[in-house]
């Protein structure tokens, strides 16, 4: 009978491997790449040989040995020092940040056997009760008596109710060979602390991961079967779809944490909508400002300007041809980047457009239409006055150079916008 320990839980560390065979030898546990279990751990909480596991007639014990102790989850004791304690199936124990759980197996699955029962559920078959008992039922958990644990065994709960739930009566025929070894079950510092489960069982570091049971339908990697409700997803398949959109590792973190990401994510949606909508408010004053046409007819139809009013929008069922909230932001992205770059070019070329509207031909042309050159008078003197008159003009008033300028600016402006959309397309 193999043993295997399952990370469940771990902290800001993240484990080179998930689970960990002992093939009946002994192994130690600890910081140590030298251990057999090695636990990556940049606190220091963990020993570098925390734990040691034993087995010995045909059973497996632990063996603390560390600094900071081991913890038994549920329910809640720190096993004694350099005493072997029995490792029963599904026990789960804590080791610094890292909780991890006991199962023990016959199939002789390699070291890359990967400890996700979805996986395993997979690659059995699930409607053969055989196969089932052979693979994936471990042989002691019809020892158990426990209601709770067998909640976490894979066995799919019958309807016959445990009216006991007393973990201390789990193992209470032990064989007298083994009266040597310390039965971490029957011993007095157990019975006297019992009362502590409900204390502890509100720290974050101590909450149980529930893994799915057999009768859950396998999930694939780019499609989320719903369990239940085909019109519902439970909170295991949206944390998936986040973590595969987003790049995360959410399902790692603690309850607290967990939270916290959600509620940070929610904060960068709605920022970011209300930020998008004030950069387009922006970019229309400064078009208008600048009295630059819009040569595209305008549409208010994208819902980027309502805001952070436009995630509502996600629970109306839109018709195919409305355009969707994550495409409207796309396009108003590009539409900002777009009037971004044209701006720039327009500035730098503002130059070469002034030079070209003040050279003589430009300003003959322009005095002749605004009447201040005739053809009674000598236009050489004419034009000098005009020129005199004009910039008297734009130092007394401001807007009438930019108003000057203003129609070679704009055209100049959606020429650039023309020649990226063109390009782009």
């Amino acid at each position: 009978m193999k043993l295997i320990f399952d990370i469940i839980k771990n902290g800001k560390d993240f484990p080179n491997k998930r689970n960990f065979h002992f093939n009946m030898t002994d192994g130690v546990i600890g910081r140590d790449e030298g251990c057999d279990f090695h636990l990556v751990d940049t606190k220091n909480h963990i020993s570098s040989k925390h734990a040691i596991i034993e087995y010995k007639y045909g059973i497996y014990f632990i063996k603390d040995i560390s600094t900071n102790g081991t913890y038994l989850k549920s329910p809640y004791k720190k096993l004694p020092k350099d005493i072997a304690i029995k490792i029963n199936s599904t026990d789960i124990f804590i080791i610094g940040d890292y909780e991890i759980q006991a199962r023990f197996i016959d199939n002789d699955y390699g070291h890359e056997d990967i400890i996700s029962y979805k996986s395993q559920i997979e690659h059995s078959n699930v409607n053969s009760p055989m196969r089932l008992s052979a693979s994936l039922i471990p042989d002691d958990d019809f020892l158990l008596e426990d209601n709770t644990v067998m909640n976490n065994s894979f066995i799919v709960q019958e309807e016959e109710n445990y009216e006991t739930n007393n973990v201390l009566n789990i193992f209470e025929k032990e064989s007298e060979e083994f009266e040597e070894l310390y039965d971490f079950e029957k011993e007095p510092f157990l019975e006297s602390s019992i009362n502590d489960r409900n204390s502890v069982s509100t720290q974050v570091i101590h909450e149980h991961i529930n893994l799915p049971k057999l009768n859950t339908l396998s999930q694939s990697e780019e499609s989320f079967i719903p369990t239940k409700n085909p019109n519902e997803l439970n909170g295991n398949s949206l944390i998936e779809i986040l973590e595969k959109k987003l790049g995360l590792s959410i399902h790692t973190l603690s309850l607290e944490d967990q939270i916290a990401t959600v509620e940070e994510i929610s904060k960068i949606v709605i920022n970011s909508l209300d930020g998008l909508k004030n950069s387009l408010g922006i970019k229309e004053k400064i078009k208008k400002d600048l009295m630059i046409d819009n040569v595209a007819p305008k549409k208010d139809d994208n819902p980027v300007l309502m805001g952070q009013y436009a995630i509502t929008l996600l629970n109306e069922r839109l018709d195919r041809d409305t355009l969707k909230l994550s495409e409207a932001i796309k396009k108003s992205f590009n539409e900002l980047n777009i009037h971004n770059i044209a701006l720039h070019r327009s500035s730098k070329n503002l130059v070469n457009i002034a030079a070209t509207k003040f050279s003589p031909k430009s300003l003959e042309h322009y005095f002749e239409e605004s009447g201040e050159v005739n053809g009674l008078m000598p236009k050489k003197y004419q034009m000098w006055d005009a020129y005199v008159n004009m910039f008297k003009k734009i130092n007394e008033s401001q807007d009438f150079g930019i108003n000057f300028i203003a129609k070679d600016f704009s055209k100049e402006y959606n020429n650039i916008c023309y020649t990226i959309k063109l390009t782009s397309v």
